[in-house]
């Protein structure tokens, strides 16, 4: 993406200290990005100073606007209070914005912001401007004004009594290094989670808030999971479905971020209360998938069990069935779901992986490499069907086709621990132990609770 933008004909790429060419040129902008490395790394505390901030404010159009990075992580309270304080001397109607839980963005203009603020939801409706938020996962204007932290006299209240960070006073250049070194850690996302709940908001954020749906909530939700804020994430998909319980993006982001907290207990508990009622079909699987990834197997075939004795036809109930049969390589049980799920759904990518699941658990890999490219042709975007493509020629002894196969899956889904098991043994069996202790190292950091990726790394020590 950067080479694109680069290679704009509107690009012009200027070589040289940033702030060198702010502080001394005359050309004027309608928006200043400031992303400079942290500030305890030598010399870019300059750029966080009260005179940065002014060289800035003076090279704005009308109108126009800065935008400051900062971050919640390894910085002290104190500092991050002192960056916002420098920032309103100088932007006395600066806005704070929380991304995610680690990026801090102090947006400021030489105008009220309000206006700006309410423009939102109609720039994030321009076809050019959501196409470039939805590269970050972003899909509506609420995901964006929901960032919204405080602005002005909320923001400076907080910020009360924190010095400010000026050229020739600049203690952030030594304070900064210090805040990863000390013992001390100041959870400063929550501290700024607890000032955009008290902090009064301006009328377009207010109304965002109000009128949000769960589908909104969901979109906040998978845009913070996407950003690893699993908390955050885990929060919002709840909101989600306390509105739309059979919301399948919903559910599946949720036990996803509750996985990455390692607090599937408390997704399973949500899950139970939503599928206490059995006209909440979606939601009674996401709970059998829930169970059976913590091996209560046999609680977690009941539902789908349940669910097909009243309705035999039932294809999401045959997949979660055939998904937890398969994992567990119980091929009798398989056998009819998997033959079932191809009359009910010939034309469904899953129908034919799990026909392929049976058929290499039954030692027919060629059997199973042709059912796994039925489903890749019919659901290109299928990572298990490009892992098990790349398992089916590893067994038939074609090593570089598979190789080709699992690099696919993983281009499809980085996040599929079990192809990084597979691709980790593939390249152990090469004799490529460094490769092969990467990749296991990998699909253990997704899914901690790989016995095949653990037995992996423990024959290569």
């Amino acid at each position: 993406e950067n080479h694109k933008a680069l290679a704009d004909p509107r690009t012009r790429l200027i070589v040289g200290d940033g702030r060198t060419h702010l502080m001394l040129g005359e050309q004027t902008y309608d928006v200043i990005v400031s992303e400079p490395s942290n500030p305890w790394m030598a010399g870019i505390a300059s750029l966080f100073t009260r005179e940065f901030f002014e060289g800035a404010r003076g090279r704005l159009a009308p109108g126009g606007m800065l935008c400051q990075w900062a971050h919640t992580y390894d910085i002290s309270n104190d500092d991050l209070r002192s960056i916002v304080a420098t920032f309103l001397s100088v932007f006395p109607e600066g806005t704070m914005w929380l991304v995610g839980e680690a990026d801090v963005l102090l947006v400021g203009s030489t105008e009220p912001m309000d206006a700006r603020i309410a423009g939102i939801a109609a720039a994030t409706q321009r076809p050019r401007v959501a196409e470039d938020l939805a590269t970050v996962g972003i899909k509506g204007p609420f995901s964006v004004s929901s960032l919204f932290v405080a602005q002005g006299e909320a923001l400076r209240a907080w910020a009360n009594g924190a010095p400010l960070q000026t050229d020739d006073r600049s203690a952030l250049e030594f304070s900064g290094p210090r805040s990863i070194f000390g013992g001390k850690r100041d959870d400063n996302a929550a501290a700024l989670r607890t000032l955009a709940a008290a902090s009064a908001k301006p009328p377009a954020v207010a109304k965002a808030f109000a009128d949000a749906t769960p589908a909104d909530w969901r979109d906040r939700g998978l845009m913070m999971l996407r950003a690893q804020a699993f908390q955050n994430a885990f929060n919002d998909l709840s909101k989600a479905l306390e509105g739309n319980p059979d919301d399948a993006e919903a559910l599946d982001g949720l036990i996803r971020a509750a996985a990455s907290l390692g607090n599937i207990p408390e997704a399973q508990g949500f899950l139970t209360r939503l599928a206490a009622d059995p006209g909440r079909s979606t939601a009674r699987l996401a709970l059998s998938r829930v169970l059976a990834s913590q091996n209560n197997i046999e609680a977690a075939i009941r539902i789908p069990f349940d669910m097909l004795q009243a309705n035999p036809g039932n294809v999401p109930a045959l997949e979660q069935m055939a998904s937890i049969l398969a994992d567990i390589g119980d091929v009798s049980r398989l056998e009819p779901v998997a033959h079932r799920l191809l009359q009910e759904a010939p034309k469904d990518g899953w129908s034919h992986y799990y026909s392929a699941s049976l058929f290499f658990l039954q030692g027919r890999p060629v059997a199973a490499l042709q059912a796994a490219r039925n489903a890749v042709a019919l659901d290109p975007g299928n990572a298990k069907a490009h892992n098990l493509i790349g398992a089916s020629l590893a067994e038939t002894g074609q090593r570089d086709a598979a190789r080709a196969a699992f690099e696919m899956s993983i281009r499809v889904d980085p996040k599929e621990p079990g192809t990084y098991a597979n691709l980790a043994t593939l390249e152990l069996q090469a004799g490529n132990r460094e490769l092969a202790r990467r990749y296991f190292s990998e699909a253990l950091t997704i899914d901690p609770t790989s016995e095949t990726a653990r037995a992996g790394l423990n024959s290569i020590r």
